[in-house]
């Protein structure tokens, strides 16, 4: 198998992960459907864009036996199968999993205690930046979001947020969301007297 082949199919799998692992955070609440829509289609593309090269260079090679119908139908039932899988474990693992304590770990019966600070909790209603935003600015928006919220490190938000504000044609109402989550990354700075 040449390395291109396997850079493909890492790509592929990587795709699928992510899709995995985009449906997770947004059942968790973690990232709003707006964003995560604009997400799940680029990773839905590059995990087409992925199979279709796998495609290729299968085509391509001297022992391939197989036409590019059959191949793209392989291809495209393979990713259908990846995500139902998704789907199901999503469905069925929550239910059957044992709830983790906050800030905690489950092993058997016993729940050990991390010693790290726990995380600010993420707001009720964390403003999403209007569906207008392209998808990096809406990746530095999660970033942000995560780094305060989940890290609980105002000062790594708040680089993120510098980025955000300086990209263009960012709209008068993401920049005042902008503008607030860094008043509150501001002012955990403060508490924290970093």
């Amino acid at each position: 198998m040449s390395r291109e082949h396997e850079q493909a199919e890492e790509e592929r799998d990587q795709a699928v992960r992510d899709l995995v692992a985009l449906d997770e955070q947004v059942r968790a609440g973690e990232i709003p459907p707006g964003p995560a829509q604009l997400l799940r289609s680029e990773y839905e593309r590059a995990a087409i864009d992925a199979m279709a090269r796998l495609d290729e260079l299968r085509e391509r090679s001297p022992n391939s036996g197989g036409g590019s119908r059959g191949t793209r139908t392989r291809a495209l039932a393979y990713l259908g199968t990846m995500l139902l899988a998704a789907v199901a474990a999503l469905i069925v693992l929550p239910d059957s999993v044992q709830q983790r304590p906050q800030n905690g770990f489950v092993t058997g019966n016993e729940v050990m205690q991390t010693t790290s600070a726990m995380p600010m909790p993420m707001p009720a209603a964390t403003p999403s930046l209007p569906a207008d935003a392209d998808a990096a600015a809406t990746a530095l928006w999660i970033q942000a979001n995560v780094e305060l919220f989940q890290r609980n490190d105002p000062e790594a938000a708040l680089r993120t947020l510098d980025q955000l504000r300086q990209r263009p044609g960012l709209s008068a109402s993401a920049q005042q969301d902008v503008a607030a989550l860094a008043d509150t990354a501001r002012r955990e700075l403060g508490k924290a007297g970093r």
